[in-house]
């Protein structure tokens, strides 16, 4: 018995199956030397399943993301989210004349394990950025809203960088930047 579980292993030899051709000759199984199968005592069954189910209680909440963890990624998301619908709606009503666009319209969702529930500790937040009402929407390759949204991201102290060389433009964001990357961000931004 090593950390409640039992070793029971039955090895079957070759000689404990009949012959292939030879039947007939024995009209039940062949069981040589009185071979019973192996049986568990029921207290053995309940102390197995008491240690699986320790080890993964132990698994699941070292793993699980914990509320306050989720609460704290919604409040970047709105924050993140608030400085989008700005630099969006002042792009459409400046460059793109179109006074009545809706600030409303532009909004950032969550997608992948957050959103699904499967989400880990210290777990990636995956955002999709949506301005439909856009006159060229975010996803599109000529699109200059990506760029607009780095560099206020950038200005408001976050680390950001877009992935040019991607299907759809991606932001990758980091909250709390240390100075050095925050500059080297900035530099990289200057050159473009």
């Amino acid at each position: 018995n090593h950390n409640g579980f039992s070793r029971g292993v039955n090895v079957l030899s070759a000689d404990s199956f009949p012959p292939r051709g030879r039947q007939g000759s024995h009209p039940s199984l062949y069981n040589p030397e009185g071979y019973r199968p192996y049986t568990v005592d029921p207290g053995e069954y309940a102390n197995q399943s008491r240690v699986l189910d320790e080890l993964c209680h132990s698994v699941v909440s070292h793993a699980e993301i914990e509320f306050n963890e989720i609460a704290e990624k919604e409040d970047f998301r709105v924050r993140v989210e608030a400085i989008c619908r700005s630099i969006i709606t002042r792009h459409e009503t400046v460059q793109n004349e179109n006074i009545a666009f809706p600030p409303d319209s532009t909004q950032l969702k969550c997608f992948g394990s957050l959103s699904s529930g499967f989400a880990t500790k210290a777990a990636d937040m995956d955002l999709a950025l949506l301005s439909p009402l856009s006159r060229l929407t975010p996803d599109l390759p000529n699109s200059p809203i990506p760029r607009l949204v780095e560099k206020a991201l950038l200005d408001a102290g976050f680390g950001a960088r877009l992935l040019t060389r991607t299907r759809v433009p991606i932001i990758k964001l980091c909250e709390k930047p240390n100075e050095t990357l925050r500059l080297a961000l900035l530099e990289e931004r200057a050159k473009w």
